[in-house]
């Protein structure tokens, strides 16, 4: 049997109170995904967490081989008499400063992200890939001038590990050039990139930890030559 609801009834039914949003009055939204590609400049924490962790296991298989590299190196060296040092080239010093440069300018372009400055973020995002070209191009002058002295890769054991340390490294580095050129080309472009934050937070830190690796490598070689 249906009940009818009468004016008595309705007055007796006690009101849902809402509570009013930070926002100005209303029911409360409801709380931002954690897990997924949230709103925002550059998705949510989850992508930056996913992105980063990805960063660190590709580092750790970096520092693996150049441990190892630095170990034949160090070995080789002690054990043989035929071991000749070089002079190491000026256009690596130059390199060093630029690659040190490169640092701010992608630090620069992570507090643009941040700031929700797209121009910025842009701006140094392009310096960057700029300053990791120029970079690359340093290293091949140095290698034809190590070249004209008369050091190539199978010269002696010394200019072999300095081809084999500068070639892979700057493979990487050519790496995180693309990767900047990509992350630029997409802030341009007028789509929506949910995860350009967490993009640019891990090749932030992929860049510099190239560019400490490169510091690394050349006091080693500059010491162990």
């Amino acid at each position: 049997m249906a009940t009818v609801v009468t004016p008595a009834h309705l007055e007796s039914v006690e009101p849902v109170k809402t509570r009013p949003s930070s926002g100005g009055g209303g029911l409360d939204r409801p709380p931002p995904r954690r897990g997924g590609d949230g709103p925002g400049p550059g998705g949510d924490f989850g992508s930056v967490q996913r992105y980063t962790l990805g960063v660190w296991i590709g580092i750790g298989g970096i520092v693996m081989f150049f441990a190892a590299m630095t170990s034949a190196m160090v070995v080789r060296k002690g054990m043989s008499d035929d071991w000749i040092p070089y002079d190491m080239p000026l256009a690596l010093w130059a390199s060093t400063a630029v690659l040190l440069v490169s640092s701010f300018t992608i630090e620069q372009a992570r507090r643009r992200l941040r700031a929700a400055d797209d121009v910025g973020l842009r701006t140094w995002t392009s310096i960057t890939a700029l300053l990791g070209t120029i970079f690359l191009a340093a290293q091949l002058m140095g290698w034809n001038a190590l070249a004209a002295g008369g050091f190539y890769v199978k010269t002696n054991p010394s200019s072999s590990f300095f081809y084999v340390f500068t070639a892979a490294h700057g493979v990487h580095l050519l790496g995180g050039v693309l990767a900047l050129a990509y992350v630029f080309f997409r802030v341009w472009r007028p789509t929506p990139w949910p995860t350009r934050r967490a993009a640019v937070e891990g090749l932030t830190l992929y860049w510099h930890f190239m560019d400490g690796l490169w510091v690394y490598l050349f006091v080693l070689m500059l010491v162990w030559r």
